[in-house]
């Protein structure tokens, strides 16, 4: 029995030590390296997510298990308490769990650090093992919106003090409503106790906590400002104004605009910029608008334009910054100017933009625009007929342009129509193809007048019409062969005239397109003199009216003379000036009577006293046929 212990005697210490630590670092390093050997692959025993063991299992097993675990968490309802109110919300809406994060971060317990660090958690997980929490994402977003929907009904939002209006009277009378206090989910809490309860996979129910929710301006506030509140109200409010444009706001709008923001401690007026911009909405439909693209094309005989715009950029309200402005405006009681965006348009195509350089059509040289309210129908079309015509009209550089040469010929074939129209010397009613052609006259005139080309024939009417004035004095009157509007292209390029007839509006307007050469144009107001009152009212004896009956052809009208100075400045200096006068005879009122049989002689027409007259709507025509004067029906001549 004494054998071993006197060998172990024997041996040196030095060499029994030697021989221990042999052993022992066998032992340290063996191990370790064996169980990292036999757990290659696997996630380390020991190891466990929410009470779901991992460890042992490779990575597709182990995401398998936590699939199974989480699946069943999520496939039932979870329970929300909020006092004697309960609600179950489907948690995959707002809860997910990140499986393979999961998996990642129970793969690394045991497998990283350094060897000693290794050996340390591997002797930990085989002894006591270790839980990690699962990886998982909460929408809050979904989980308050869901939360405020189950439990609205124990929500109560603050409501602030507000300014109260009553509009019984001229100026509002204002008064305060006091601040009321609220109550709201604590979803702080709410998302804490989701927290605690997902990472172990828990279902009990979570109780929410509701907490009150305090106003935030107070009637003690608002006093301090009610004075000036009523001061917005006590003035004019300020318009709303963007070019020739103007809004106001009315007050009733106003009132619901008026609040009270705070800063820090302090509370100042204000207004609702948000509700503002919705009010901004409707003023748009009339201010915005898409851009317009460039376009010039010509008609194949490269006589005419049949297409041409240079564009219009397109309009945008900026809804956020107006609403500012307008808001400081009130506040501080001046006018508000509304800023738009504009877009450009599109630029001409590579042909279009070629054919616009060729004829230097860059820019407007000069516009006119006349109105026709009151006009009967064929008068309106003849005008929007003559203007079809003119419409796309190239004038070359020098070329004298005659408005009759482009109007002809006045026929039905043509497009024209007749109108009843007043001869004077021969004392009938006749119907005249083209009337109403003197508005394209008028309009012609005021356009070149603007564009500041020399005019080679003018002719005024022979009597003051209504449609022209004001101004008196600045209308031209044509007729075929003779009167005609003429004037000369001296701008050392190509014009094109556009036309425009706006049927709605009753308006002409036309347009000179070229290139501008820096001339100045001014243009004197008319004078008027002279003045003379019209003849007594004339009767004519007609079959074609029932006995008795009456019509009245033409509405008296004072003679006049009218006369404005016309002044063009070139460039080099030279100045032309032109006087411009216009003498218009006094007209008298024309009344067709109807007669069984017209007398024999009559050498005075019958005055009738104030007749029970029925006015037709007879139209003007041309302007003068030969000595006779032709005119519209309570318009007078053309």
């Amino acid at each position: 029995m004494d054998r071993p212990t006197t060998w172990l005697k024997n041996i040196p210490s030095t060499t029994r030590r030697f021989v221990g630590l042999a052993v022992f670092a066998t032992l340290l390093i063996g191990i370790p390296f064996l169980d990292a050997i036999a757990t290659k692959g696997l996630i380390y025993p020991g190891v466990s997510v929410a009470g779901v063991e991992l460890g042992g299992q490779t990575a597709e097993e182990a995401r398998a298990a936590l699939k199974r675990a989480t699946a069943q968490y999520l496939n039932e309802a979870f329970p929300f308490v909020a006092e004697e109110l309960r609600a179950a919300l489907p948690l995959p809406s707002f809860l997910v769990f990140d499986v393979e994060e999961t998996v990642r971060r129970a793969q690394t317990l045991g497998a990283t650090g350094s060897f000693f660090e290794r050996a340390q958690d591997r002797v930990k997980l085989r002894t006591s093992g270790m839980s990690i929490d699962p990886v998982f994402i909460v929408d809050e977003t979904v989980l308050n919106d869901l939360l405020k929907q189950a439990f609205k009904l124990r929500e109560a939002q603050s409501q602030n003090a507000q300014f109260v209006f009553a509009f019984d009277k001229k100026t509002p009378a204002i008064t305060i409503k006091p601040e009321e206090a609220g109550t709201a989910i604590d979803l702080s809490a709410a998302r804490r106790e989701l927290d605690a309860r997902a990472v172990a996979l828990r279902r009990d129910p979570i109780n929410l906590t509701l907490a009150q929710r305090s106003a935030t301006i107070l009637a003690t506030d608002l006093e301090p400002l009610q004075s000036a509140v009523e001061a917005i109200f006590s003035r004019p409010i300020p318009e709303i104004k963007l070019k020739e444009k103007h809004w106001t706001i009315p007050k009733e709008t106003l009132a619901l605009w008026i609040t009270a923001k705070k800063s820090g401690n302090s509370v100042a007026l204000a207004l609702e910029e948000n509700l503002i911009a919705k009010w901004l909405d409707g003023l748009a439909k009339e201010i915005e608008r898409p851009p317009e693209d460039a376009v010039f094309e010509l008609a194949p005989d490269e006589k005419r334009v049949t297409k041409f715009s240079l564009g219009v950029p397109g309009i945008g309200l900026p809804r956020k910054e107006n609403a500012a402005a307008i808001a400081r405006a009130i506040l501080q009681n001046e006018p508000a100017y509304l800023t738009v965006n504009e877009t450009p348009p599109k630029v001409l195509n590579p042909q279009g933009a070629e054919l616009a350089e060729k004829y230097g059509i860059k820019e407007l040289v000069g516009s006119g625009t006349t109105d026709f309210k009151g006009s009967p129908p064929n008068r309106v079309k003849n005008i929007k007929r003559g203007a079809d015509l003119l419409n796309g009209t190239l004038i070359a550089a020098g070329e004298e342009f005659s408005l009759l040469d482009h109007l002809r010929p006045f026929t039905l074939e043509n497009g024209y129509l007749p109108e009843l129209v007043i001869k004077a010397a021969e004392g009938r009613t006749t119907p005249e193809i083209g009337g109403g052609l003197c508005q394209i006259g008028t309009t012609m005139f005021r356009t070149v007048l603007n564009a500041g080309l020399p005019i080679t024939a003018r002719r005024n009417h022979s009597y003051r019409v209504s449609y022209y004035e004001p101004p008196v004095g600045m209308d031209a009157t044509i007729y075929d062969p003779a009167p005609d509007f003429k004037f000369l292209n001296d701008t050392g390029s190509w014009l094109l005239l556009t036309a425009y007839v706006d049927v709605k509006a009753m308006r002409i307007t036309f347009e000179l397109w070229g290139t501008k050469d820096q001339r100045a144009v001014t243009v004197s107001e008319p004078k008027i003199s002279n003045l003379r009152k019209p003849p007594e009212k004339k009767i004519i004896e007609t079959t074609d009216l029932p006995p008795g009956k009456v019509k009245c052809t033409e509405k008296a009208h004072v003679g006049s003379d009218a006369e404005f100075t016309y002044t063009v400045t070139y460039p080099d200096g030279r100045v032309e000036e032109n006087v411009f006068k216009s003498r218009y005879r006094p007209w008298q009122e024309v009344c067709l009577v109807g007669v069984e049989k017209k007398a024999e002689t009559a050498e005075a027409p019958v005055i009738l006293p104030s007749p029970d007259a029925t006015t037709v709507p007879s139209a003007d025509t041309l302007g003068v046929i030969g000595d006779s004067e032709i005119a519209p029906p309570n318009q007078s001549q053309n």
